[in-house]
Protein backbone atom coordinates (compact mmCIF):
# COMPACT_ATOMS: atom_id res chain seq x y z
CA UNK A 1 0.00 0.00 0.00
CA UNK A 2 1.63 3.31 -1.59
CA UNK A 3 1.71 6.04 0.65
CA UNK A 4 1.08 9.54 -1.04
CA UNK A 5 3.11 12.58 0.41
CA UNK A 6 1.17 16.13 0.49
CA UNK A 7 3.51 18.88 -0.12
CA UNK A 8 1.83 22.39 1.60
CA UNK A 9 3.31 25.16 -0.39
CA UNK A 10 2.03 27.57 2.19
CA UNK A 11 4.83 25.72 4.26
CA UNK A 12 7.44 25.80 2.10
CA UNK A 13 6.98 29.43 1.25
CA UNK A 14 7.03 30.77 4.57
CA UNK A 15 10.23 28.00 5.12
CA UNK A 16 11.94 30.20 2.04
CA UNK A 17 11.03 33.66 3.89
CA UNK A 18 12.60 32.80 6.92
CA UNK A 19 15.45 30.95 4.79
CA UNK A 20 16.09 34.61 2.91
CA UNK A 21 15.75 36.28 6.17
CA UNK A 22 18.75 34.12 7.58
CA UNK A 23 20.43 34.71 4.52
CA UNK A 24 20.65 30.65 3.86
CA UNK A 25 20.83 30.70 -0.23
CA UNK A 26 20.95 27.00 -0.53
CA UNK A 27 17.62 26.43 1.90
CA UNK A 28 15.92 29.22 0.24
CA UNK A 29 16.46 27.73 -3.60
CA UNK A 30 15.57 24.02 -1.76
CA UNK A 31 12.54 25.57 0.20
CA UNK A 32 11.18 28.05 -2.79
CA UNK A 33 11.62 25.36 -5.47
CA UNK A 34 9.26 22.87 -3.65
CA UNK A 35 6.96 25.47 -2.89
CA UNK A 36 6.69 27.02 -6.99
CA UNK A 37 6.45 23.16 -7.75
CA UNK A 38 4.04 22.54 -5.33
CA UNK A 39 1.55 25.25 -6.64
CA UNK A 40 0.56 24.38 -9.66
CA UNK A 41 -2.98 24.18 -9.21
CA UNK A 42 -3.14 26.75 -7.06
CA UNK A 43 -2.54 30.35 -9.33
CA UNK A 44 -2.58 32.52 -6.38
CA UNK A 45 0.17 30.81 -4.44
CA UNK A 46 2.25 30.54 -7.36
CA UNK A 47 2.17 33.93 -7.91
CA UNK A 48 3.30 34.61 -4.66
CA UNK A 49 6.22 31.77 -4.77
CA UNK A 50 7.46 32.50 -8.02
CA UNK A 51 7.66 36.26 -7.32
CA UNK A 52 9.33 35.70 -3.48
CA UNK A 53 11.61 33.31 -5.60
CA UNK A 54 12.80 36.30 -8.20
CA UNK A 55 12.97 39.05 -5.40
CA UNK A 56 15.27 35.98 -3.27
CA UNK A 57 17.12 35.15 -6.20
CA UNK A 58 18.21 39.27 -6.56
CA UNK A 59 19.10 39.15 -2.80
CA UNK A 60 21.39 36.75 -3.08
CA UNK A 61 22.83 38.92 -6.42
CA UNK A 62 21.85 35.55 -8.53
CA UNK A 63 21.43 37.93 -11.41
CA UNK A 64 21.62 35.20 -14.35
CA UNK A 65 19.11 32.70 -12.20
CA UNK A 66 17.32 35.73 -11.43
CA UNK A 67 16.44 37.14 -14.79
CA UNK A 68 14.97 33.19 -15.88
CA UNK A 69 13.32 33.44 -12.59
CA UNK A 70 11.63 36.34 -13.64
CA UNK A 71 10.46 35.43 -16.90
CA UNK A 72 8.32 32.20 -14.83
CA UNK A 73 7.09 34.76 -12.35
CA UNK A 74 5.77 37.53 -15.21
CA UNK A 75 3.91 34.78 -16.38
CA UNK A 76 1.67 34.72 -12.92
CA UNK A 77 2.10 38.21 -11.40
CA UNK A 78 0.19 40.92 -12.64
CA UNK A 79 0.03 44.96 -12.05
CA UNK A 80 2.41 46.48 -9.34
CA UNK A 81 3.96 42.81 -8.84
CA UNK A 82 4.49 42.60 -12.25
CA UNK A 83 6.10 46.54 -12.40
CA UNK A 84 8.72 45.00 -9.70
CA UNK A 85 9.61 42.41 -11.43
CA UNK A 86 10.34 44.00 -14.59
CA UNK A 87 12.23 46.83 -12.67
CA UNK A 88 14.20 43.80 -11.08
CA UNK A 89 15.25 42.19 -14.38
CA UNK A 90 16.25 45.43 -15.36
CA UNK A 91 18.65 46.08 -12.59
CA UNK A 92 19.66 42.49 -12.46
CA UNK A 93 20.85 42.71 -16.48
CA UNK A 94 22.33 45.64 -15.59
CA UNK A 95 24.50 44.05 -12.94
CA UNK A 96 25.62 41.62 -15.72
CA UNK A 97 26.83 44.22 -17.89
CA UNK A 98 23.77 44.27 -20.04
CA UNK A 99 23.20 48.80 -19.57
CA UNK A 100 21.51 49.51 -22.23
CA UNK A 101 18.99 46.50 -22.27
CA UNK A 102 18.41 47.73 -18.54
CA UNK A 103 18.08 51.08 -19.43
CA UNK A 104 15.41 50.73 -22.14
CA UNK A 105 13.33 48.78 -19.49
CA UNK A 106 13.98 51.55 -17.08
CA UNK A 107 12.50 54.13 -19.73
CA UNK A 108 9.33 52.26 -20.43
CA UNK A 109 8.54 51.53 -16.83
CA UNK A 110 8.98 55.15 -16.22
CA UNK A 111 6.06 56.23 -18.47
CA UNK A 112 4.10 53.31 -16.70
CA UNK A 113 4.52 55.26 -13.04
CA UNK A 114 1.81 56.30 -11.46
CA UNK A 115 2.99 57.54 -8.42
CA UNK A 116 5.60 59.55 -7.23
CA UNK A 117 7.54 57.10 -5.05
CA UNK A 118 7.45 54.50 -7.93
CA UNK A 119 8.93 57.64 -10.44
CA UNK A 120 11.91 58.33 -7.98
CA UNK A 121 12.59 54.76 -7.84
CA UNK A 122 12.80 54.46 -11.48
CA UNK A 123 15.13 57.78 -11.67
CA UNK A 124 17.01 56.38 -9.36
CA UNK A 125 17.66 53.20 -11.54
CA UNK A 126 18.32 55.12 -14.60
CA UNK A 127 20.53 57.44 -13.08
CA UNK A 128 22.73 54.20 -12.06
CA UNK A 129 22.75 52.68 -15.48
CA UNK A 130 24.01 55.69 -17.13
CA UNK A 131 26.62 56.42 -14.62
CA UNK A 132 27.58 52.37 -15.07
CA UNK A 133 27.45 52.38 -18.90
CA UNK A 134 30.63 54.46 -19.29
CA UNK A 135 32.24 54.46 -15.75
CA UNK A 136 35.66 53.22 -17.09
CA UNK A 137 35.56 56.65 -19.27
CA UNK A 138 34.08 58.92 -17.53
CA UNK A 139 34.10 61.52 -19.95
CA UNK A 140 32.21 59.64 -22.27
CA UNK A 141 29.16 59.77 -19.33
CA UNK A 142 26.00 61.37 -20.77
CA UNK A 143 26.06 64.17 -17.74
CA UNK A 144 22.96 65.89 -19.31
CA UNK A 145 20.81 62.80 -18.97
CA UNK A 146 21.96 61.70 -15.67
CA UNK A 147 21.37 64.97 -13.93
CA UNK A 148 17.75 65.08 -15.45
CA UNK A 149 16.82 62.12 -14.01
CA UNK A 150 18.36 62.83 -10.68
CA UNK A 151 16.24 65.94 -10.91
CA UNK A 152 13.24 64.45 -11.80
CA UNK A 153 13.74 62.37 -8.54
CA UNK A 154 14.82 64.86 -6.44
CA UNK A 155 11.75 67.38 -6.89
CA UNK A 156 10.10 64.68 -4.68
CA UNK A 157 13.07 64.41 -1.38
CA UNK A 158 10.43 65.21 1.29
CA UNK A 159 8.13 62.73 0.34
CA UNK A 160 10.17 59.29 0.08
CA UNK A 161 11.71 57.33 2.63
CA UNK A 162 14.98 57.17 4.14
CA UNK A 163 16.19 54.21 2.24
CA UNK A 164 15.52 55.89 -1.17
CA UNK A 165 17.16 59.51 0.04
CA UNK A 166 20.11 57.26 0.57
CA UNK A 167 20.31 55.98 -2.66
CA UNK A 168 19.51 58.82 -4.37
CA UNK A 169 21.92 60.98 -2.56
CA UNK A 170 24.51 58.40 -3.39
CA UNK A 171 24.25 58.39 -6.83
CA UNK A 172 24.29 62.29 -6.54
CA UNK A 173 27.57 62.11 -5.38
CA UNK A 174 28.34 59.53 -8.16
CA UNK A 175 27.57 62.44 -10.82
CA UNK A 176 29.45 65.13 -8.78
CA UNK A 177 32.48 62.45 -8.33
CA UNK A 178 32.91 62.06 -12.14
CA UNK A 179 32.15 65.84 -13.07
CA UNK A 180 35.64 66.39 -11.16
CA UNK A 181 33.75 67.89 -7.73
CA UNK A 182 35.34 65.72 -5.45
CA UNK A 183 33.82 68.69 -2.15
CA UNK A 184 30.51 68.32 -3.29
CA UNK A 185 30.64 64.89 -3.87
CA UNK A 186 31.78 64.16 -0.09
CA UNK A 187 29.12 66.91 1.19
CA UNK A 188 26.36 64.89 -0.26
CA UNK A 189 27.67 61.12 0.70
CA UNK A 190 27.90 62.68 4.36
CA UNK A 191 24.24 63.90 4.38
CA UNK A 192 23.47 60.68 3.23
CA UNK A 193 24.67 59.18 6.06
CA UNK A 194 22.74 60.90 8.41
CA UNK A 195 19.48 59.02 6.60
CA UNK A 196 21.54 55.57 6.42
CA UNK A 197 20.64 52.41 8.77
CA UNK A 198 23.78 51.13 9.53
CA UNK A 199 23.32 47.81 6.53
CA UNK A 200 23.88 50.83 3.93
CA UNK A 201 26.71 52.39 5.87
CA UNK A 202 29.30 50.61 4.24
CA UNK A 203 28.75 51.39 0.17
CA UNK A 204 28.41 54.91 1.94
CA UNK A 205 31.71 54.95 3.22
CA UNK A 206 33.43 53.13 0.61
CA UNK A 207 32.13 55.72 -2.11
CA UNK A 208 33.65 58.27 0.36
CA UNK A 209 37.20 56.44 0.62
CA UNK A 210 37.30 56.80 -3.32
CA UNK A 211 36.52 59.74 -3.69
CA UNK A 212 39.23 60.95 -0.97
CA UNK A 213 41.46 58.02 -2.63
CA UNK A 214 40.83 60.36 -6.21
CA UNK A 215 41.40 63.50 -4.09
CA UNK A 216 44.74 62.36 -2.95
CA UNK A 217 46.01 60.97 -6.15
CA UNK A 218 45.03 64.27 -7.93
CA UNK A 219 46.62 66.91 -5.28
CA UNK A 220 49.08 65.10 -3.63
CA UNK A 221 47.75 64.88 -0.15
CA UNK A 222 47.96 62.27 2.29
CA UNK A 223 44.53 61.45 3.72
CA UNK A 224 44.50 59.27 6.56
CA UNK A 225 40.76 58.80 6.73
CA UNK A 226 40.88 56.38 3.22
CA UNK A 227 41.65 53.53 5.19
CA UNK A 228 39.47 54.14 8.47
CA UNK A 229 36.53 54.32 5.92
CA UNK A 230 37.57 51.16 4.13
CA UNK A 231 38.16 49.45 7.58
CA UNK A 232 34.68 50.21 8.83
CA UNK A 233 33.28 49.38 5.33
CA UNK A 234 34.48 46.48 5.66
CA UNK A 235 33.55 45.27 9.39
CA UNK A 236 29.98 46.46 8.84
CA UNK A 237 29.67 44.58 5.44
CA UNK A 238 31.12 41.44 7.09
CA UNK A 239 28.78 41.81 9.81
CA UNK A 240 25.47 42.10 7.31
CA UNK A 241 27.04 39.42 4.86
CA UNK A 242 27.14 42.04 1.94
CA UNK A 243 29.57 40.74 -0.34
CA UNK A 244 29.35 43.27 -2.65
CA UNK A 245 30.15 46.15 -0.21
CA UNK A 246 33.12 43.47 0.95
CA UNK A 247 34.32 43.26 -2.89
CA UNK A 248 34.29 47.27 -3.32
CA UNK A 249 35.98 47.93 -0.30
CA UNK A 250 38.59 45.56 -1.34
CA UNK A 251 38.78 46.98 -4.93
CA UNK A 252 39.95 50.88 -3.36
CA UNK A 253 41.62 49.21 -0.75
CA UNK A 254 43.69 47.72 -3.85
CA UNK A 255 44.16 50.50 -5.38
CA UNK A 256 45.26 52.58 -2.16
CA UNK A 257 48.29 49.83 -1.58
CA UNK A 258 49.18 50.56 -5.09
CA UNK A 259 49.13 53.79 -4.43
CA UNK A 260 51.81 53.15 -1.45
CA UNK A 261 54.29 51.10 -3.87
CA UNK A 262 52.80 47.64 -2.29
CA UNK A 263 52.10 45.65 -5.28
CA UNK A 264 52.15 42.58 -4.71
CA UNK A 265 49.47 43.18 -1.35
CA UNK A 266 47.59 44.84 -3.83
CA UNK A 267 47.28 41.86 -6.41
CA UNK A 268 46.67 39.84 -3.55
CA UNK A 269 43.69 42.37 -2.41
CA UNK A 270 42.44 43.22 -5.97
CA UNK A 271 42.49 39.41 -6.54
CA UNK A 272 40.06 38.58 -3.52
CA UNK A 273 37.86 41.71 -5.11
CA UNK A 274 37.47 40.00 -8.43
CA UNK A 275 36.06 36.70 -6.68
CA UNK A 276 33.56 38.66 -4.62
CA UNK A 277 32.43 40.35 -7.68
CA UNK A 278 32.72 37.19 -9.92
CA UNK A 279 30.61 35.09 -6.91
CA UNK A 280 28.31 37.99 -6.85
CA UNK A 281 27.48 38.30 -10.71
CA UNK A 282 28.51 41.52 -10.45
CA UNK A 283 30.67 41.63 -13.67
CA UNK A 284 30.88 45.43 -14.81
CA UNK A 285 32.60 45.35 -11.72
CA UNK A 286 34.87 42.35 -12.16
CA UNK A 287 35.65 43.05 -15.19
CA UNK A 288 37.04 46.55 -14.18
CA UNK A 289 39.04 44.80 -11.32
CA UNK A 290 40.37 42.62 -13.87
CA UNK A 291 41.62 45.42 -16.59
CA UNK A 292 43.20 46.92 -13.08
CA UNK A 293 44.85 43.40 -12.47
CA UNK A 294 46.55 43.13 -15.98
CA UNK A 295 47.51 46.63 -16.27
CA UNK A 296 49.70 46.24 -12.92
CA UNK A 297 51.65 42.86 -14.11
CA UNK A 298 51.56 44.52 -17.61
CA UNK A 299 53.41 47.58 -16.21
CA UNK A 300 55.76 45.37 -13.65
CA UNK A 301 56.79 43.10 -16.56
CA UNK A 302 57.93 46.39 -18.56
CA UNK A 303 59.69 47.52 -15.18
CA UNK A 304 61.58 44.53 -14.56
CA UNK A 305 62.46 44.28 -18.39
CA UNK A 306 63.79 47.89 -18.12
CA UNK A 307 65.66 47.20 -14.77
CA UNK A 308 67.09 44.25 -16.86
CA UNK A 309 68.06 46.11 -19.98
CA UNK A 310 69.92 48.77 -17.51
CA UNK A 311 72.10 46.25 -15.76
CA UNK A 312 73.03 44.30 -19.10
CA UNK A 313 74.12 47.80 -20.67
CA UNK A 314 76.04 49.09 -18.24
CA UNK A 315 77.63 45.09 -17.83
CA UNK A 316 78.42 45.63 -21.59
CA UNK A 317 80.28 48.42 -21.14
CA UNK A 318 83.09 46.60 -20.91
CA UNK A 319 82.89 44.69 -23.95
CA UNK A 320 85.21 46.81 -26.59
CA UNK A 321 82.57 46.25 -29.23
CA UNK A 322 80.03 47.89 -27.31
CA UNK A 323 81.09 51.95 -27.88
CA UNK A 324 81.23 50.71 -31.79
CA UNK A 325 77.79 49.32 -31.67
CA UNK A 326 75.64 51.46 -30.06
CA UNK A 327 77.62 54.79 -30.28
CA UNK A 328 76.84 55.36 -34.15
Amino acid sequence: MSTVVAFSPGKYYEDAQKMLEKKDLLGFVSKIGIAVEASMNDPEMKARATYLESKGLMEFYQHTKAIESIDEALKYNTGAEAFELRKLQATARGFLGKFNQALNTYKVLLDEANDNIAVVRICINLSWAYLMLNRENPEELNFEEIKKYLDQANQYFNEIPDFLKVKLLNNLSVFHFYKGDFDKSISVLKEAVNYAEEKDIPRLYNNLAEVYLEYREQCGIEITSISDYLDKSETIASKYDDKLAMAVSFFIKGKLELMDDQMFTALDTLFLAFTHFTEEEAYSYSLEVLLKINEVVSNHKAECMRIMQKKLNNKARSNPYYEKIFKK
